[in-house]
């Protein structure tokens, strides 16, 4: 799914200053990225996950699951590591008819890494009916696991299950996330594989009551549809996976693709993604094209290589 054109969070000036000082000193940054608690009130992806013959096990309710930084997508690249985006946007009327047109560039830096959080600056120029609005720079805490800024309230092991990928069975660890955002409490199942790339195979989000279990139907769900998928990026043939997402909503849905190399920082190298009114009619629809990206060399951390080189910049962000 394209990124928002502008970022909904701006930290706290001081906030800001202890973090981006931390530089590439981890440790610091995790006690500087730790916020308080706050209290907070069917499209088919593929073939279903299944029951795995391990997953009759006991599990001690202590268990708790890190997602390593070298997997994600933002946090396995040093500091300073950035992405040049586009994203073409055309909105409809009732009759299907283009009225609106916008153009965005959007730069996104990696700024600091904690243990389970990360810092990203972001600003955003769009062009509309030829003029130019550049956005403020914004600074947003996001975290690992779920790459919002909500407070990530619990972590809770569920039984292993099998994800099939270009019909081959993954076998995967299955984990609820239970976080707050936006006045609201959130379950993300999360289906992680340490060997296969990206890692979380698939993904559905749940919204949680206080006192109502957590929803049978998940409001958004992804998961990898493909791997192995070549894509045209500067004059270079790249291997990429091919991600799908739905997130539903009361009024219609969006659904998404995503290419995703292991390279670029972000991890998106294109991207379609199209909303639908409740009459089901596309309403919207948006491409987001990587532009360029680099990796600063300078802050000493290594990014795991898998053997493919890309045309992006190997240097200090812009």
């Amino acid at each position: 799914m394209a990124p928002s054109l502008f970022a909904k969070e701006k930290l706290p000036a001081e906030q800001v200053s202890a973090v981006l000082t931390a530089g590439d000193d981890r440790t610091q940054a995790d006690a500087e990225l730790k916020p308080e608690l706050e209290s907070t009130a069917s499209v088919d992806l593929g073939q279903p996950a299944e029951p795995t013959s391990k997953s009759e096990k006991t599990r001690s309710d202590q268990e708790q699951f890190t997602y390593p930084s070298q997997h994600h997508l933002w946090a396995k690249f040093p500091i300073g590591s950035w992405r040049e985006i586009e994203i073409t946007t055309e909105t409809f009327d009732a009759s299907g008819k283009i009225y609106g047109r916008s153009v965005t560039l959007q730069k996104e830096t990696l700024k600091a890494i904690a243990e389970d959080s990360y810092v990203l600056e972001t600003q955003a120029t769009v062009e509309v009916s030829g003029k130019q609005i550049v956005g403020p720079v914004n600074t947003r805490i996001l975290r690992l696991l779920t790459d919002r800024p909500g407070v990530v309230f619990s972590i809770s092991r569920r039984d292993d299950e099998i994800v099939m990928l270009d019909e081959r069975p993954i076998e995967c660890e299955v984990w609820d996330v239970l976080y707050g955002e936006d006045a609201q409490n959130l379950r993300d199942r999360v289906y992680y594989s340490a060997e296969k790339f990206p890692h979380f195979l698939r993904r559905e989000t749940f919204e949680e009551a206080e006192q109502v279990p957590v929803a049978t139907t998940p409001t958004d769900t992804s998961g990898l549809v493909a791997e192995h998928v070549p894509l045209l990026i500067g004059d270079q043939l790249v291997p990429c996976v091919c991600e799908k997402s739905v997130r539903f909503r009361e009024k219609g849905s969006i659904q998404s693709i995503r290419m995703i190399s292991s390279k670029i920082p972000g991890g998106e190298a294109q991207a379609w993604s199209t909303d639908f009114n409740a009459d089901a009619q596309p309403n919207r629809w948006s491409v987001l094209k990587l532009l360029d990206f680099g990796v600063n060399p300078a802050a000493g951390d290594s990014v795991q290589d898998d053997g493919t080189s890309l045309p992006g910049r190997t240097s200090q962000a812009k």
